[in-house]
């Protein structure tokens, strides 16, 4: 059996954008040789669909479900990772990536929610295996790459930011996500009670992590 895959991919300015010089970059190769930003493909969402549109990436245990505004969920067997409501109206849910530009003042979110700012333009790709988001607004391209490697319980995303402008910007990221690291009916039935029970921690090494604290002594932790 031969199995045919092809890439897509979303586009879509907001009113009032204004281009971006410059050469886009072509260090993300996708399938085939095909970079991810270059590659002139279908959408599989538009800003302003009625309901979101999206992508799974999954390795038969872990998963992670991305939107085509940059929401989405991440699961582990039949444990949540980060909290998810599902809610079409607001899609709020999921790893949020925001930006600020430290000396103007201005503010942004890599995917089209929950900024969605009035000039620049936002992009979301997706090739097998990947998903790519993207936002470029006043000279500034942001891009986070999301995978899920084979045989692990885990998800990787790499963000990259590049200056299209000519002039030096200090650009400050913070990334926000709900943590559940417990099982998702638990969490919906109770969530204020559920948030109790999470801790988190910054390690030595930089590393951020998550703790479900045990409610008995027949539980054991939960690590994220």
């Amino acid at each position: 059996m031969v199995e045919q895959h092809e890439e897509q991919s979303i586009e879509a300015a907001v009113p009032g954008a204004q281009p971006i010089e410059g050469t886009p970059p072509q260090d993300l190769p996708g399938p085939g040789g095909k970079h991810l930003l270059d590659a002139p493909l279908p959408a599989f969402a538009r800003t302003g669909d009625d309901a979101p549109h999206a992508r799974i990436l999954s390795n038969g245990r872990y998963g992670a479900l991305v939107t085509g505004a940059g929401t989405g969920h991440s699961w582990c067997a039949w444990w949540s990772v980060t909290r998810w409501a599902g809610d079409r109206v607001a899609d709020a849910d999921g790893v949020r990536v925001f930006l600020r530009d430290a000396d103007r003042g201005e503010h942004w979110s890599l995917g089209s929610s929950p900024v969605l700012a009035e000039s620049g333009t936002f992009f979301a790709r997706a090739a097998v295996g990947s998903v790519l988001l993207g936002r470029r607004h006043g000279g500034i391209e942001a891009t986070c790459e999301i995978v899920v490697p084979e045989g692990e319980d885990a998800e990787a995303r790499r963000l990259r930011i590049r200056n299209r402008s000519v002039d030096p910007r200090r650009i400050e990221v913070t990334v926000v996500a709900e943590l559940v690291v417990g099982h998702r009916g638990g969490d919906q039935g109770h969530p204020a009670f559920s948030k109790l029970f999470v801790e988190t921690a910054a390690q030595a090494s930089g590393v951020l992590t998550a703790r479900r604290r045990p409610r008995s002594r027949n539980e054991s932790p939960l690590w994220a």
